[in-house]
C-alpha cells in the first residue's frame, strides 16, 4: 500500500480516515511547476517525486473536481476516484499530527458509531428497509443507464466509421467504371487504326503492282509510247 510523503501522516498504515471513514486516495506528485509547492508543504527533503505521493487527508474539498450528478448518486465502490484541480496545492495547517492518544479515542468513538449503526439497522421498519432498497436498485439504475449511453456513444462512432467507408467504396467503384469507359474506347479507336492499317495495305499493294507494271512496260515501249498508252486507258476509263 502506499504512503503519504507528508512528515508524520500514517495514512499508508490505515486506509481509511477515521474521523469520516471515508476511504483515502493517493495523488502522484504533478510534473508542472506546481510540484514546487508540493515539496515545499511535504517538508520532506528525500522525496522522490516519481514514486513519492500525498493522501487526501492533506487537500480541502475546493481542491477536488466537482463530479457529476449521476457520480453522485452511486456508491463509493462505483464512483471513480477523486481527481485533483491543476493548481491544488496541499495546505500546510492539514499536517496529519494525531497522537497514539488521539488515535485510541477516534478508534472507541468508531466502535461506538458502528453499534449504533448496526442497533438501527435491526430496528428498522419494513418502509426504511424497501426504501434502502428501492435506493441500491435506483444507483444501480444509473450505472445501467450510464453504461447504455456509453455503448450508444460507441454505435454512433461505429455508424460514421461504416458510412466512411462505404462513401469510399462508392467512389472507388465509380472510378473504377469511368477506368473501364476510358478502356472501351481505346478499344474502339484501336480497332479503327486496325481498319485503317489494312486499307493501307491494300492501298501500297496496288501502287506496288501498277509500278511494277509501269517498270515492264518501260522496258518493251518509249516514253512517249508510255504516255500515249496511259492516256488511252485513262479515256478508256471514263467512257466506262
Amino acid at each position: 500500500m502506499p504512503r503519504c510523503s507528508i512528515i508524520g501522516c500514517r495514512s499508508g498504515t490505515e486506509g481509511r480516515n477515521k474521523a469520516t471513514d471515508e476511504k483515502i486516495s493517493f495523488f502522484s506528485f504533478p510534473k508542472t511547476d506546481i510540484c514546487k509547492e508540493w515539496l515545499k508543504h511535504c517538508k520532506n527533503q528525500n522525496i522522490n517525486t516519481k514514486t513519492g505521493r500525498v493522501c487526501s487527508l492533506h487537500f480541502l474539498p475546493s481542491a477536488y473536481k466537482e463530479q457529476s450528478w449521476a457520480q453522485q448518486q452511486l456508491p463509493d465502490s462505483f464512483r471513480r476516484l477523486p481527481r485533483l484541480k491543476e493548481d491544488a496545492v496541499p495546505p500546510e495547517h492539514l499536517a496529519l499530527e494525531i497522537s497514539d492518544k488521539n488515535r485510541k479515542v477516534q478508534d472507541e468513538r468508531n466502535t461506538n458509531i458502528g453499534l449504533a449503526h448496526s442497533e438501527t439497522q435491526d430496528s428498522r421498519s419494513p418502509e426504511e428497509s424497501q426504501q434502502e432498497n428501492l435506493n441500491e436498485q435506483s444507483q444501480k439504475l444509473i450505472l445501467l443507464l450510464q453504461q447504455v449511453e456509453e455503448l450508444r456513444k460507441t454505435n454512433k462512432q461505429l455508424r460514421e466509421v461504416n458510412e466512411g467507408l462505404m462513401q469510399k467504396v462508392i467512389t472507388t467503384d465509380k472510378k473504377l467504371e469511368e477506368k473501364d469507359k476510358i478502356i472501351e474506347e481505346k478499344d474502339k479507336l484501336l480497332g479503327k487504326d486496325k481498319k485503317f492499317g489494312v486499307q493501307e495495305r491494300r492501298i501500297s499493294k496496288a501502287e506496288s503492282k501498277e509500278m511494277k507494271y509501269q517498270r515492264i512496260l518501260q522496258s518493251v515501249f518509249t516514253p512517249g509510247q508510255l504516255k500515249i498508252l496511259f492516256n488511252k486507258n485513262k479515256k478508256n476509263n471514263m467512257v466506262f
